[in-house]
């Protein structure tokens, strides 16, 4: 009878189920080469916001966790859904069924935002607190790369900044 209750036990449901399928999944041979390009990945774009040559090199010396992660963000979406179907009271099973269909756009919104706006400050007090849970979770998504998968990261974030028209910095300091 409880609607707070009722909302943070389905979120935490929800949390475990997730957290327990990422969990297994990890120790499937194909997803932890997966996850090695997932921590590749994370390597080179700190390099790149280090303002740093895309290297093997420099990347080698990077985290593989990062605070803007699409895995962190899964985990936004969850604890900021808890917040807002607690907000929003239904009786009926379509009125709350429909309401959480309707209401995607604000959870996810609300936690694109939220994870936008403390990724910058996740050093300090109170945001190191709310991204840690993300990159607690990245401990698992993101393993440490072969050199290989590293060349294959720096590699596509050069693509990826040239679709954008975004010079390298090794272009950069060539021209």
């Amino acid at each position: 009878h409880n609607w707070v209750v009722f909302n943070l036990v389905d979120g935490l449901i929800r949390v475990v189920i997730f957290l327990s399928y990422i969990i297994l999944i990890s120790f499937m041979k194909d997803i932890r080469r997966v996850f090695q390009y997932h921590g590749a990945e994370h390597k080179v774009v700190h390099t790149w916001e280090a303002g740093e040559e895309l290297t093997v090199e420099n990347a080698r010396r990077k985290s593989t966790q990062h605070p803007r992660c699409g895995t962190s963000f899964l985990m936004f979406v969850m604890v900021v859904s808890i917040v807002v179907f607690s907000i929003f009271k239904f009786h009926s099973f379509w009125a709350i069924f429909l309401s959480r269909l309707v209401l995607i756009p604000v959870v996810s919104g609300l936690s694109y935002e939220l994870i936008r706006f403390s990724a910058p400050r996740c050093q300090k007090g109170f945001f190191r607190s709310i991204v840690m849970p993300g990159l607690a979770l990245q401990r698992i998504t993101t393993k440490e790369p072969s050199d290989d998968q590293l060349e294959v990261a720096v590699q596509a974030l050069r693509e990826a900044l040239d679709l954008e028209g975004i010079k390298s910095r090794e272009a950069q300091t060539a021209a």
